[in-house]
């Protein structure tokens, strides 16, 4: 059986009140500077970066740390979706995030083949699709292998 290959790209959306700010971006995925760029791609303005590793467990003490290194250097803080979902009971309204939307090339013949809807985000090496849209898609419950991720990507 022949396999079709389908070009994605990450667009973030929301964003556009950030572009008058200066930030302080953090970020712990598996590739947190392909966030970092993807906002300088989109015009906004990066002054500081933390990179933590993949799902990382941030305490209450570094998060305030980077609240207050924030608001010494008049800085607005945004971070993935992903993060602010892991970190969003503890309230600390200073956190923003930008969401993300994957894209795909040639979106309804991909839908066509059967794939019940649009892939989120990569896991290891595995495409993933979320049954959940808000933050509880975090849950691994909610997420499904789609594809494997190619050396390419």
């Amino acid at each position: 059986k022949n396999t079709n290959i389908y070009y994605s790209k990450y667009i973030p959306i929301k964003f556009e009140a950030f572009k008058k700010n200066n930030l302080l971006a953090f970020a712990g995925i598996g590739d947190p500077e392909s966030f970092f760029k993807l906002l300088k791609l989109n015009g906004l303005n990066i002054e500081k970066k933390y990179n933590f590793p993949d799902h990382y467990n941030y305490s209450l003490k570094e998060l305030k740390d980077i609240i207050n290194e924030a608001k010494d250097s008049n800085l607005k803080i945004v971070t993935t979706e992903k993060d602010y979902c892991r970190i969003k009971n503890l309230n600390l309204e200073q956190i923003n995030y930008i969401p993300i939307k994957l894209e795909i090339s040639e979106y309804k013949s991909f839908s066509n083949e059967g794939n019940p809807c649009t892939p989120t985000l990569w896991r290891g090496n595995a495409l993933l699709v979320s049954t959940d849209s808000s933050c509880d898609a975090i849950k691994a419950s909610n997420w499904r292998p789609l594809a494997p991720r190619s050396s390419g990507q």
